[in-house]
This record gives structure tokens, C-alpha cells and sequence, in this order.
């Protein structure tokens, strides 16, 4: 399994719940859904088992979940 590159989303309020979509179509436009983001950094840091994708893999997932991070004004787990 490779890590595909999406394209850089606006986020969706945190309250938004996710329902397993890491994205939601919110008024008219793809938004990512906060909570989404929150749950698959646990997964990456190890929560539920953690993930089984190359090593090469694990610090490019980071960095794109740490861009959401950041724009949530939040640290990532692996960070803290």
C-alpha cells in the first residue's frame, strides 16, 4: 500500500462528526473532517493496533496529517 498525495482541503468545524469519512462535502464544498484527522494520527501513533504500511511510508502520512494539525492550532500525538 502506497500513500496517495490528496490535494490540501479546508477543514470542517470540529464538532463535524465523522462517520469514518476523512472528508464531507459541508455547504457546496469538500471540507476535511477534524475529528477524522484525530482519529487516523492515534491510528499512526499506535492506537487500535497501529497500521501496517511500509516504513516509508509512516512519515509522509505524518507530515499530511500534521498540515491538519496545524491548521487546527493542535499538535499531533507523535509530537507531543
Amino acid at each position: 500500500m502506497t500513500v496517495t498525495r490528496v490535494r490540501d482541503l479546508p477543514l470542517a468545524g470540529r464538532d463535524r462528526k465523522s462517520d469514518a469519512a476523512a472528508a464531507d462535502v459541508v455547504d457546496g464544498e469538500l471540507k476535511v473532517v477534524p475529528r477524522a484527522v484525530i482519529a487516523a494520527a492515534a491510528v499512526v501513533d499506535g492506537a487500535r493496533g497501529g497500521v501496517n504500511v511500509p516504513k516509508g511510508d509512516i512519515d509522509r502520512i505524518k507530515s499530511h496529517l500534521a498540515e491538519y494539525y496545524a491548521k487546527m492550532g493542535a499538535t499531533p500525538p507523535w509530537e507531543r
